[in-house]
């Protein structure tokens, strides 16, 4: 018999997508994304803390993959905040933001703790509810968005 508790599951980390640009070959101003060359860096929750208290100055990340070291670097330049991400010694691709964009990033990072953590489902009732019944696995609410 199951007792009466309501189970909390980390759900992971945010994902940032590093997508190469160029030049479209039928229209020379526009530019057209290359998904196939898209590189990623996952941020852990510690390493989303860091990033939404960054106001000024740098941050660096390090991860291991199967692609080999990845790492990113966060810095501030004047107006400009810029991402660098290397992969090894083969890879680096870097991107700019204004002070705006940047303002959005960590906001949307922030708001997405909760969820990030599973944190969602203490003020929920309904999972709550959900995890009482003999279902093994409770589904997740946000899976049908």
């Amino acid at each position: 018999m199951r007792e009466n508790y309501l189970s909390i599951r980390s759900r992971g980390s945010m994902i940032l997508e590093f997508i190469p640009r160029e030049e479209s070959l039928y229209d020379p101003p526009k530019q057209t994304m290359l998904y196939k060359e898209k590189k990623t860096f996952s941020m852990v929750p510690e390493h989303i803390h860091e990033f939404i208290n960054l106001k000024s100055g740098s941050l660096e990340f390090q991860r291991d993959s199967e692609e080999g070291n990845k790492l990113l670097k966060i810095s501030q330049t004047e107006n400009l905040w810029e991402f660098k991400l290397q992969i090894g010694t083969s890879y680096s691709k870097q991107i700019k933001l204004k002070q705006s964009e940047m303002f959005y990033a960590q906001k949307l990072c922030e708001y997405s703790i909760p969820y990030l953590m599973g944190w969602y489902a203490l003020g929920d009732a309904r999972l709550a509810e959900q995890s009482l019944m003999q279902d093994p696995e409770p589904k997740d609410p946000f899976d049908s968005i």
